[in-house]
């Protein structure tokens, strides 16, 4: 009787010594045991870093590497973090008409309901990978109830084919794991039958199911990943889980306990004018202001030299018109102007003795007229420059580099007028001649490739087109496979 009684009490004691150790350690997952343990999960929340590393790289999978249109590259990277009750894509399933739409054309709007879903947490993207070989990083959060994480990218040219994760656990005996790094294989939609990366849209009819693309699996000689030599792929890409913060909720915010009280803008600036010290560069600003008041008020100095000595011509700032009257008057003071009474040349007849001095009078005048607004030009450009102090220019470089401007500017306008135009040499494109004979098959029996090329024979040179491929490939011999008694002549080493 006693001994009955002790083992029903050490039963007793261990199963409540069980309960209070999980209350203790468990921070997530979903062994919870009562409502307010629930509740105690949900206040804790991770933050992970999700770095998406890919490996595809003419040296790891050298057969049928994309170069061009488009070259090797991954889509944008998509996840959710979730519950077991949610599934992104799994092996051996059929594929979601938007997953679908995603891994053949890279489209995701296909993609965004099933963000809603009350068994998702968390819907997060990353940046595509231009390029085979790089990387795509994105946060995730994650509570105690959502302890899964599932990540994908579209492989692109393909099929239908991608890289990702399935519902990967990051909840590991009730604590939040803080680094992990999964390799991926290259994984194919069971949606379209190609087997190479630029094969043609051959949609699987009906749609299968996603599987895993091994180095012999698809064992078919045309496949782009098809290594039969190798036990396994290497990677094509690794995924990373980095944990950065972990959260916990410590007040809970009801918007029906705050007091919200409103005041009018109008009476509260009419009762209480705005204080000094509330803005603490208002002294500041109201300085600089001040000065830019004074700085517009300021007028151009000119300075002219005559026969009396150094006189100043003051002009507005802002008026152009008298600028140009005040330099003009300058110039007339500093040199004469050609008069009438200029000697002219001898005529070559008496009968038009007063046509050719007009003509000497009025080239001299448009000479003149010429220099003067060169002049004009050159005296404003280095009055806007403020250089000029006390009657001596101070040249410096801009100086410099403006007049030599003025100088190609004044040389494009002469000789426009003479009717000559500045030759500028054109783009020129890319010029390839004509294909060369396709090469023999690579393979004597069952499926292989013949190429043929090309060569350039005019580089692109500033800005032209440039050139479209040199290289073409097909598929050439039987679709049979070969016998057990014929040799196999592959004239490629992967």
């Amino acid at each position: 009787m006693l001994h009955g009684t002790w083992l029903q009490w050490s039963t007793l004691l261990l199963l409540l010594l069980g309960t209070r150790l999980l209350l203790v350690v468990a921070q997530c997952g979903s062994f919870t045991q009562d409502r307010q343990e629930k509740e105690d999960k949900q206040d804790k929340l991770a933050l992970y870093k999700v770095t998406l590393r890919t490996y595809w790289s003419r040296a790891r999978f050298p057969r049928h590497y994309p170069e061009w249109k488009p070259p090797a590259q991954f889509g944008k990277l998509i996840g959710r973090t979730h519950n077991s009750a949610y599934t992104l894509y799994r092996l051996g399933e059929r594929l979601s008409s938007g997953v679908r739409l995603y891994v053949e054309t890279g489209r995701t709007d296909g993609m965004d309901a099933d963000g809603d879903s009350p068994s998702t947490l968390h819907s997060f993207t990353g940046p595509p990978v231009p390029q085979g070989e790089g990387t795509s990083v994105a946060r995730a959060f994650l509570d105690g109830n959502h302890t899964l994480i599932s990540v994908m990218a579209r492989i692109n040219p393909s099929p239908d084919w991608f890289v990702g994760l399935d519902s990967f656990q990051l909840c590991v005996e009730g604590n939040w794991v803080d680094t992990v790094t999964v390799e991926l294989d290259p994984l194919d939609g069971g949606t379209d039958n190609g087997f190479t990366f630029t094969a043609a849209n051959w949609p699987t009819q009906p749609q299968g199911i996603a599987y895993r693309i091994t180095s012999r699996y698809p064992a078919h000689p045309a496949g782009s990943f098809y290594y039969p030599n190798l036990p396994r792929l290497p990677p094509i890409a690794t995924l990373t889980f980095t944990k950065l913060r972990e959260y916990t909720l410590t007040e809970t915010y009801h918007e029906d306990d705050v007091e919200v009280e409103f005041v009018s803008n109008d009476n509260l600036v009419a009762s209480n004018p705005t204080p000094r010290g509330i803005d603490p560069n208002r002294d500041l600003n109201e300085a600089i202001a001040e000065e830019r008041r004074e700085m517009d008020t300021q007028r151009y100095r000119y300075w002219t030299t005559t026969g009396n000595g150094q006189t100043v011509t003051e002009v507005p700032r802002d008026n152009k018109a008298a600028i140009m009257d005040s330099i003009a008057s300058s110039y007339a003071l500093q040199r004469p102007r050609f008069g009438a009474t200029t000697p002219p040349k001898p005529a070559k007849s008496e009968g038009k003795s007063g046509g050719w001095p007009y003509y000497q009078r009025y080239k001299q005048a448009e000479a003149q007229k010429a220099q003067i607004f060169e002049d004009i030009q050159r005296k404003m450009a280095n009055a806007t420059s403020g250089n000029s102090i006390g009657g001596v220019h101070s040249w410096n470089s801009t100086d410099i580099a403006g007049q030599r401007q003025h100088r190609l500017r004044m040389k494009h306008h002469r000789l426009t007028s003479k009717g000559k135009r500045l030759r500028t040499r054109p783009p020129r494109d890319c010029k390839v001649g004509e294909w060369g004979p396709w090469s023999a098959c690579s393979r004597s029996c069952g499926v292989g490739e013949t190429q043929r090329t090309r060569k350039v024979t005019i580089k692109p040179r500033r800005g032209g087109s440039s050139c479209p491929p040199l290289k073409e490939t097909k598929w050439c011999g039987s679709a049979s496979p070969c016998t057990d008694g014929k040799s196999i002549l592959d004239s490629y080493q992967w």
